[in-house]
């Protein structure tokens, strides 16, 4: 063979290989991200994201909305939403889903336990109008009882380094990690509070990041947002942000 017609072999060869590595990645990215296909809000309302292109849902189980969180498997089929005290699958309220904190508007958000298949964390920061001191609690969602409709195995556990967090909560996955990052406002030591989610579960320890204190004690809703390149967190409250 040629030296020309080699080097042209060589090159469809690699290129069909880099080709195939892209759509192999890409499907692993996508896979990564269908248990987000599926959200639900209020009025009974949800979109689907499987298709790329949102499809509108009539029949979600949430009413009110203020605060809920949606949580599908890895191929986008919908498991389980909370809301206002209540968990939801698609069987109706799930085993001992009732009783449920009340979060404020972004208060709350579901994150799957690393290396433990089927098991989920249910974050919640309390409503500072139920509860003024803004008390942080987890409850642990076992999807894999009841022939996959699931239960609450342990509920509304107190994290007692989130007793002064504000009703926001944000998340983000560490880098190169299964574990998880989960950020709350606190309101006393005027700080973030990280608590770190792994295969151990939930930390009750923070890493505490002081921040101006902008906001007043007992701020009531409001929404809290990481960038894309986790640099910088955002949160608006009242008539500010900080």
């Amino acid at each position: 063979m040629l030296p020309d017609q080699f080097l042209l072999v060589l090159i469809t060869k690699m290129r069909k290989f880099l080709i195939s590595l892209i759509i192999i990645l890409g499907s692993k990215c996508l896979i990564a991200q269908n248990e987000a296909n599926i959200w639900y809000f209020n009025n009974f309302c949800g979109l689907d994201f499987s298709a790329g292109t949102p499809e509108v849902l009539y029949d979600g189980p949430t009413r009110y909305g203020s605060s809920t969180a949606t949580i599908s498997d890895s191929i986008g089929n919908y498991l389980f939403c909370y809301e206002w005290g209540f968990i939801y699958t698609s069987n109706g309220i799930i085993e001992n889903g009732t009783d449920m904190p009340n979060p404020g508007v972004s208060g709350s958000a579901i994150v799957e336990w690393p290396g433990h298949p089927g098991l989920y964390f249910l974050i919640v920061s309390e409503w500072s109008a139920v509860s003024y001191n803004g008390e942080f609690q987890y409850s642990i969602i076992d999807m894999n009882l009841n022939n996959g409709l699931g239960a609450v195995t342990e509920k509304n556990i107190v994290v007692l380094a989130g007793w002064d967090a504000l009703d926001m909560v944000a998340i983000s996955k560490m880098e190169n990690s299964e574990a998880v990052w989960v950020i709350v406002r606190k309101q006393e030591e005027s700080s973030f509070a990280t608590f770190r989610v792994d295969e151990s579960g939930f930390n009750p320890d923070p890493v505490l990041s002081v921040m101006p204190d902008n906001s007043q004690w007992g701020e009531i809703g409001g929404h809290i947002k990481i960038s894309p390149d986790k640099k910088i967190i955002i949160l608006g409250y009242g008539e500010g942000f900080s």
